[in-house]
């Protein structure tokens, strides 16, 4: 179904799959340790490894639907991010956001042992610096720390917000890939990681913001999943995206509404913004 969806508009396209998976029929694809999505931007980053000649990479969650008409004349040089649903937590602080996965082994305690680690990896490039003439320096680590402090206006947080599609041009791609593996290491939540990486790399006033349709977030993602009806109920041509898309029914596990899907193309179709390789040179994962 999103082959159909994005094949005409999108040269190259990759499904992430965990390690263990079987592999994708017809299809591109990468593994990664997603550990049941949790980790999965980790995909962008081994993307971004395995295709070097790419303008961007841009990564959407499986049950997630582009509106391609809203994003196509987005600035790929830039960052775009979906912070819906978005907060911070100032780190080694008692929490005052309550959102239940601060508290879980991949909330901010992860969060924070990955900025203790880039701290010590700041210090330990300044030694290496000082005691020596070769620069083994990867990236800037403190200009990317300084970009945290000041999107935290003086204080270092970790931030959330919903995840469901982001991007990340080339030019930026080398440092999420280094800052990613970092929180993988350290086991960060997605909707933890994602954000808190890329105000790492980027002013937060400089990054585009997605504003998408999360029917999940209305209904609770089990009715959304199940009930098609929610989707002509919120859709939006305003919203960069919507999700659910992917409806189940008695009938099959993973059935897709064919309304839906018809639906979908037809509004691509008609929209000359989103014509056959407008989104050439750049990885869909």
């Amino acid at each position: 179904m999103l082959k159909s969806i994005y094949g005409q508009y999108f040269s190259n396209i990759v499904f992430c799959i965990s390690p263990d998976a079987p592999p994708v029929p017809d299809s591109r694809f990468i593994a990664a340790p997603l550990k049941h999505g949790l980790l999965a931007y980790e995909c962008l980053a081994i993307a971004s490894r395995s295709f070097l000649n790419q303008k961007g990479y841009l990564f959407t969650k499986d049950d997630t639907i582009l509106n391609l008409w809203k994003v196509a004349d987005f600035d790929r040089t830039r960052i775009w991010s979906d912070w819906k649903n978005h907060g911070a937590q100032i780190m080694f602080t008692l929490s005052r956001d309550q959102w239940i996965w601060w508290f879980t082994p991949w909330g901010l305690n992860a969060c924070q042992d990955a900025f203790k680690e880039l701290i010590s990896l700041n210090d330990l490039y300044k030694r290496e610096a000082r005691e020596t003439t070769t620069n083994l320096q990867e990236w800037d680590v403190e200009n990317s720390l300084n970009a945290l402090l000041w999107n935290g206006r003086g204080f270092y947080r970790c931030y959330r917000s919903d995840v469901n599609v982001f991007y990340v041009p080339k030019s930026f791609s080398f440092v999420f890939e280094r800052l990613s593996s970092i929180f993988q290491k350290h086991q960060v939540f997605m909707d933890i990681a994602v954000p808190t990486i890329l105000r790492l790399i980027q002013l937060q006033e400089k990054i585009i913001e997605l504003c998408g349709t999360d029917i999940g977030k209305i209904y609770g993602e089990e009715k959304a999943n199940k009930n098609a009806n929610y989707f002509w109920k919120h859709f939006s041509y305003n919203a960069s995206y919507t999700k659910p898309v992917l409806f189940t029914s008695p009938s099959s596990e993973n059935s897709v509404n064919a309304d839906i899907l018809n639906f979908i193309m037809r509004e691509l179709e008609r929209t000359n913004d989103c014509r056959s390789g407008f989104f050439d040179n750049l990885i869909h994962i």
